[in-house]
């Protein structure tokens, strides 16, 4: 696959999704801050981020490589996911759609705020918003030339591209290959 830069049209899909999740992580972070302590901040954050590495593992295992009978359903895993792999070239179609994003953030803010105190709960959920608007950034840059001469989207970039042209069965995670080890679909 020969990469590419990222044209202006593949940068403007960044656009909405940092908008509008920018705008959650910033409001709800700064309620964060203002009402818990730094470190009870820093480890809700992490937690967030860390969870959000699950999250990308399993939608990308599970959802986005669905396996169904259902013609409705594979018309939904193809436009959300399989034409991605059928074309992992084509830079317009890297981030996912905020009709997705938006009603998933939702759900887990929710989930969040029935578990935890509330300013625990927007404090992981920011983090969770962080680390999904790392994947989008990162999986546009792994498909284009951007940062290949960092040692860190070296490994990332090899660990996904081995996702798309070894084995879609295996390398599942995007910013992190810890779920791969962890639940050994590591290529």
């Amino acid at each position: 696959m020969a990469s590419t830069k990222p044209s202006q049209e593949t940068l403007k899909q960044l656009v909405a999704p940092t908008s509008v999740f920018g705008s959650v992580i910033t409001g709800l972070g700064t309620w964060a801050i203002n009402g818990t302590s730094p470190l009870q901040f820093c480890i809700m954050i992490g937690a967030g981020l860390l969870f959000w590495t699950l999250v990308e593992y399993f939608t990308h295992r599970v959802l986005f490589h669905l396996n169904s009978n259902v013609v409705f359903v594979k018309r939904i895993v193809y436009n959300y996911h399989g034409r991605h792999h059928n074309h992992p070239s084509d830079t317009t179609r890297m981030t996912m759609s905020l009709w997705f994003t938006v009603p998933s953030g939702m759900v887990f803010y929710g989930a969040f705020s029935i578990l935890l105190d509330p300013l625990d709960a927007a404090a992981v959920f920011a983090g969770l918003a962080f680390g999904y608007l790392a994947y989008e950034t990162v999986h546009i840059f792994i498909h284009t030339e951007h940062f290949r001469q960092s040692n860190f989207m070296k490994r990332l970039r090899r660990h996904h591209l081995s996702h798309h042209h070894r084995n879609e069965h295996a390398d599942f995670g995007v910013t992190s290959p810890l779920w791969d080890l962890i639940f050994g679909t590591r290529n």
